[in-house]
Order: structure tokens, then C-alpha cells, then sequence
């Protein structure tokens, strides 16, 4: 499990609001530096500029809200602010900020500022509104929320963001008469490298430790990674079933799911009610799911077995759960059997993330950067770390910007903003999918 709770009181911190360190971040090109060597993305282009450039001669207020499916994606947008020509403000999850001092202090001067995701933070928010109002700087936010490595399909949107840019828009408006806009930014990144000489290695070590041995002969990257997906499935189901399972991939993915999350929910949430997911998540200001029928939205295929409807509510079940169990660790003289029982439950709710990470239809029509993520997502599964692929190209693509109106959505519906927001998201991103390679070598439709 990755360091993504932080057991102490949340305290908010601050963005740094001089342009100096910026500056000198951009002039000395730390960033292409650091994404190279950390993240293996070693060149970038920007389409759609222009549209921002014209959002800014205008003095709006301008949220940026980027796919988010590499840890890459916050230091890319700095490529966006440079050919632009502006500095940016960034929401980033608290727990960031606690990870190492070093890295702390460069979210800071790099204008990012902290949210706490599993429960209310009126000061971020406040901060956030704020700088909408100010218009001075762009302000990123991921509409997603966190990282899944399934660049081609696009997850649920939070649907705090609407909240955000509607009440920035109604105090911009009160102050200025501005106005304030969100502007969709796809991100998509191109392997420019030799896949198979890049993946078999991480393939074949994986392999080794699950004790599975050789691959077969003439065995393809698509089936490698379906059978390591069936092991490590299996893994799991012996270890919380007793068995392996019976039926469809799908289907075995839905029932471990619900045998991690159902019971936490009754013991946690003071029983089942009905629809997971369903009901007010508490403290959900910012972290809150997409009303209606929010979900894992494809983006440049179909699919055609429900593997998407089945994950509908996911998010806002372990959203949910995150808020009400975390607390829990931060309270005086917690019993050090607490503790384990806290943090059992949260590595559970961990387990059904991962596990819904792995969309059984997304090699159906197979690319170099889908199979580079579907090995990345493994690894990370079994050791909690990834090969840094390289060399990959980022293509930064920036949307026509949407008008906040500064009136109340619609009660009882989804927020417009978010359905105009998704839409354009999808849009660029499924004609991004395209300049993909395509992968030949026997591939196979999908998951048995």
C-alpha cells in the first residue's frame, strides 16, 4: 500500500505566491530534468494554446482541469505555463506534502497548496476561490482526483469542481464583473521506444516471482499480462474466499470488490443502506463524486460486457469510507489493536481500488501505451513501485473554455459544467488515443 494516508491532524498548508521561484524553476528547465529522470517523459508538445493565451488577455479567472493518469501530469502543466507564459496554483492531496521535506518545499514554490481529501478543508477551498477571484494565475485542479494508469479512459469527475468554479464566478462577479472559465486540458503521453524489449524484462521478473516460470511459447505481451491479471486475482481469492472463483473475469473482479467493501460498510458506515455510494459523504466539499451516473467513462473504444456500469459507484463508496475510518487514527490513546483493525480496513479498501484499476476490456484493441500501462499497473500491485518507461513524448491539449455561469445548477442533476467538462475531455482524449501504435502480435479480445 502506497504512503497515501498520513496518520496526524490535517493542517493546511499555503501556496507560495511569489513569481521568483517559478522563474528560476522554469529558466533552469528543473522540470524537463526531473520528468526525464523520474518519470522517463523526455519531450512535449502543446496544441490549443491559444485558447488559453485568449482567456488570459481577457483578465479571467482560469481553472485548468487536467486528465490525471501519470504522477508526471502536475510538472507537465509547467510546460503549458511556460509557453504561455505564466506562472500556475495547484490543488495537490495532502499527503504529498508529507512525504519528504524536499518535495514539500517544491510543490510550495511551485504554487501548489494543499487538500485534504478525506474530509472538509474550507481554508483550501477558500484559497481556492480566492485565487479564481483574483484572476492573477491559472489554478490546476485534477477533476479526477487521483491517478489511475488508463490514459485512454477517462474516471469519474469530482463534482466539487463545479461547486468551486460556480461560487468563484458568483464573487468574481460581485467584485469585478469578470468573468471565470475552465478550461480542459488532455494530457497524453506516447511511448517512442521498443516495447517489447521494454516490458519483457518487468514481464519476466514478474512472472519469476509469482512462480509462474517461463511465459509459453509464442506467448504474446497481451496474454503475458492476462495471465499474470488471472494469478494475481487468484491470489486474492484464495485469500478471502478460500478459492479461486468461478466465472467471468468480470464477474470475479465485482465479487471481491464486494467482499472487501460490503463488510467495512456495514461495520463502519452502521450498516449497508441500499445502493453503495448512495447518500451525503461527509466533508465531501472538494472530494466529492459526480452526481448522476458518474463512472469510468471510455474514451476511443467501447465496451460491450458492463464492465464500466459495474464500477459506477465505486469511488464514492471508498471516498466514503476514507472519511468516515480515517479519523479514527487521529484520535488521543488509540488502542494499538485499533490501530491495526483502522489501518486492516483501510489496506482493504486500498485492494478494491487497485483491483478496479485493471478494466479487463482495455487491451481489446491493444496499443504500446496501453500495454505499457497495464504492465506498470501490475508491477505496482506486486512491489508498489514501476519501471520508469522512457522515452515517452507528453502531448499537452488544451480545450475551449467553458463560461461559469454564476446562477445555482439544477437541483436533483447533474451539474451542467461537469457534463460540458467531460464531454470535451473525452473528445480530446479519444482523438489523442489514435496517435497511439497499435499492437499487432496476436492479441486477444478479452479477459475469459
Amino acid at each position: 500500500m502506497q504512503p497515501i494516508i498520513v496518520e496526524k491532524p490535517y493542517r493546511f498548508i499555503s501556496p507560495c505566491r511569489s513569481g521568483w521561484p517559478s522563474s528560476i524553476i522554469q529558466g533552469t528547465r528543473l522540470v524537463d530534468g526531473y520528468l526525464n529522470y523520474f518519470e522517463g517523459v523526455q519531450s512535449y508538445e502543446i496544441r490549443g494554446a491559444e485558447h488559453l493565451r485568449d482567456s488570459l488577455a481577457q483578465r479571467r479567472g482560469i481553472l485548468l482541469a487536467p486528465n490525471h493518469c501519470r504522477y508526471a501530469d502536475p510538472l507537465a502543466m509547467g510546460w503549458l505555463a511556460r509557453t504561455v507564459g505564466v506562472h500556475l496554483f495547484a490543488m495537490a492531496s495532502w499527503h504529498l506534502f508529507n512525504q519528504h521535506w524536499f518535495q514539500a518545499l517544491a510543490i510550495r514554490l511551485c504554487g501548489g497548496f494543499s487538500v485534504y481529501r478525506e474530509g472538509h478543508d474550507r481554508q483550501s477551498l477558500e484559497t481556492a476561490i480566492g485565487i479564481l477571484t483574483e484572476a492573477k494565475r491559472p489554478l490546476v485542479v485534477f477533476p479526477e482526483g487521483t491517478v489511475f494508469r488508463t490514459n485512454d479512459r477517462l474516471q469519474p469527475l469530482l463534482e466539487g469542481v463545479a461547486f468551486l468554479a460556480r461560487a468563484a464566478a458568483r464573487k468574481r462577479q460581485a467584485v469585478d464583473g469578470g468573468e471565470v472559465v475552465i478550461h480542459p486540458v488532455a494530457i497524453k503521453y506516447l511511448f517512442r521506444g521498443d516495447l517489447e524489449r521494454t516490458t519483457h524484462p518487468t514481464l519476466q521478473s514478474l512472472e519469476q516471482r509469482l512462480l509462474l516460470g517461463k511465459p509459453l511459447p509464442e506467448a504474446s505481451l497481451v496474454e503475458r499480462i492476462y495471465r499474470l491479471y488471472e494469478v494475481i486475482l487468484s491470489i486474492k481469492e484464495v485469500e478471502y474466499f478460500g478459492a479461486s472463483q468461478a466465472g467471468t473475469f468480470q464477474m470475479r473482479q465485482q465479487a471481491l470488490i464486494e467482499r472487501l467493501l460490503r463488510p467495512l460498510e456495514q461495520q463502519w458506515l452502521q450498516g449497508f443502506r441500499g445502493e453503495a455510494g448512495q447518500g451525503k459523504e461527509p466533508g465531501a466539499t472538494l472530494a466529492q463524486g459526480s452526481g448522476g451516473p458518474s463512472g469510468i467513462v471510455a474514451v476511443g473504444d467501447s465496451t460491450s460486457d458492463g464492465s464500466i456500469k459495474r464500477q459506477l459507484t465505486l469511488l464514492p463508496r471508498i471516498k466514503h469510507l476514507r472519511a468516515v475510518i480515517v479519523p479514527q487514527l487521529l484520535r488521543q490513546k488509540v488502542p494499538e489493536s485499533r490501530r491495526g483493525e483502522v489501518w486492516q480496513a483501510l489496506s482493504e479498501i486500498y485492494l478494491a481500488q487497485q483491483i478496479a484499476s485493471h478494466p479487463s476490456d482495455y487491451l481489446v484493441s491493444p496499443t504500446d501505451t496501453r500495454i505499457l500501462e497495464s504492465v506498470e499497473r501490475i508491477q505496482e500491485d506486486v512491489l508498489d513501485r514501476a519501471t520508469i518507461p522512457r522515452p515517452l513524448h507528453a502531448v499537452l491539449q488544451v480545450g475551449a473554455a467553458i463560461v461559469v455561469p454564476t446562477d445555482r445548477p439544477p437541483r436533483g442533476e447533474r451539474d451542467p459544467i461537469m457534463s460540458q467538462l467531460e464531454s470535451s475531455l473525452r473528445e480530446m482524449l479519444g482523438q489523442l488515443s489514435t496517435e497511439a501504435r497499435p499492437y499487432e502480435a496476436g492479441a486477444l479480445s478479452t479477459v475469459r
